[in-house]
This record gives structure tokens, sequence and C-alpha cells, in this order.
């Protein structure tokens, strides 16, 4: 399964709906996307949670509405061929073709809920799409109460370097019980795998930290993941005997 990472890094601005058409032309099968609620209370799909390094914008996501959010413009690249607004998670799903899986991560930190998941199911569900959607986060406790109120849909814990240690563990996959591992594929081998025999996995790494993603993507492939969540789906795509 090849995922592009917030729609793949190619000439639209990330997290767009235009990148995430860019994404599925390149060879993609899903599209990975970030989401958080703004001040308006809509969900917006934005991977960062304050919009200055990403746009000529300040401020959190959580303190501007939907009218200021796509006010701005991303300004983190001059080549981009077109910009493109802000979307809200509805606006991405109505768009989207009927055949993709759609991976879902939802932003946050905090132990509680601040809303965000119940609003993303109610909107999959309202949809029908809940046998292609993933929900997916770093916050355990987000796939934990998913998985007791809505123990039907897919979810997956992703896991990276900054996280605490015990998060990697089978026994903390197991307690918030996630369908997916999400890991970071520096971690991914053998073992890692052969410890977690009932979980699917999507591997998933910075571009930036790789000297060679293409050497990558083979290791990857050499150890059967299920899928690579990707900044380069057509470079992934490309090498898979289809």
């Amino acid at each position: 399964m090849v995922i592009a990472h917030k729609g793949g890094l190619g000439p639209y601005p990330e997290n767009t709906v235009p990148a995430f058409f860019y994404g599925l032309s390149q060879g993609a099968m899903g599209l990975e996307m970030d989401v958080q609620l703004c001040k308006s209370g809509e969900i917006i799909v934005f991977h960062d949670y304050e919009v200055e390094d990403l746009t000529n914008g300040t401020g959190s996501i959580k303190d501007l509405t939907l009218t200021q959010l796509q006010s701005l413009t991303f300004d983190y690249r001059s080549d981009f061929l077109a910009q493109a607004l802000i979307p809200t998670l509805a606006a991405v799903l109505d768009t989207l073709p009927p055949d993709i899986l759609i991976d879902i991560e939802l932003k946050g930190e905090s132990v509680s809920s601040d809303g965000l998941e119940e609003a993303v199911i109610a909107m999959v569900l309202e949809r029908g799409l809940e046998n292609r959607t993933i929900l997916t986060s770093f916050n355990a406790f987000r796939i934990k109460r998913i998985e007791n109120d809505n123990p039907g849909l897919l979810t997956g814990l992703i896991t990276g370097p900054e996280v605490y240690w015990y998060v990697r563990s089978g026994r903390f996959i197991d307690w918030c019980h996630a369908d997916v591992v999400v890991p970071n594929s520096e971690w991914v081998d053998k073992d890692y795998l052969n410890d977690r025999p009932h979980h699917r996995m999507f591997a998933w790494f910075e571009d930036d930290d790789i000297t060679d993603p293409e050497a990558e993507y083979r290791r990857l492939l050499s150890l059967g993941v299920d899928g690579i969540i990707t900044d380069h789906p057509g470079l992934l795509s490309g090498m898979i005997p289809w």
C-alpha cells in the first residue's frame, strides 16, 4: 500500500486538495492527512499546531476561525504551481475518489478528549467511509477511546523518534487495541515484525533523515510491511512489481 504523506512532496501545498490529487496521480493507493479543530469548530486539515512555519499568518489553529485560516497563503516554498485553501476535512472527503484508503491522523497531545475524534468519527460514518478509513494518532489515549466506543473502526498507533519507549512496546499497543502499527522505519526489522504478528504495519520515515530513500524503500518492501507512508509516492510505486 503506497500512502502519500500529506499528499506527497509535489508542486502544491501539503495537506490540500490539489496535493492529494497529485499524490494519487503519482500512484498512491492511499492518502495520509492531519486534522485538528479550529476556533469556529470545523475539522481542519493542517499539520502544524501553529500556522507560522507554513503560511504568512501567525497563531494557533485552535485560536483561528475557518475564515481566518482560509485567508492565509502558503509561503514555505516559492515554487508552487498554484496556491490552495487550507481545507476542511469535509471538503476533502467529499472530493476524493471512492476507491482509496484514507489515513486520518488526529493531532493533539492531551490525555483528555477535545472532541476531535468524536467529530471525525461522525463525519466518517455519515459518509459511509468506515471500510476504507484508518484513524491514526501518536496519542494512544485517542486510539483507546476510539476502540472503546467504536471497535469496528480501523485504528493505528503512530510511533516516532520522540515518543517514550513504552509507546513502542507491544504491551502498550495491545493496551490501546490499535489494529495497525505505524512505526518510524528505523525500528522496523524482522524481530519487530515477528513481535507483532497480529498487527498490520505501515512504516514511515522523514526523507531528510534518510540518506538513500530508495534503498530504505527496498529494505521495507523486502521485510513485507503492509504499507509505506511516503513523501514520494511516484518513486515508491515505480519500484513495486504490481
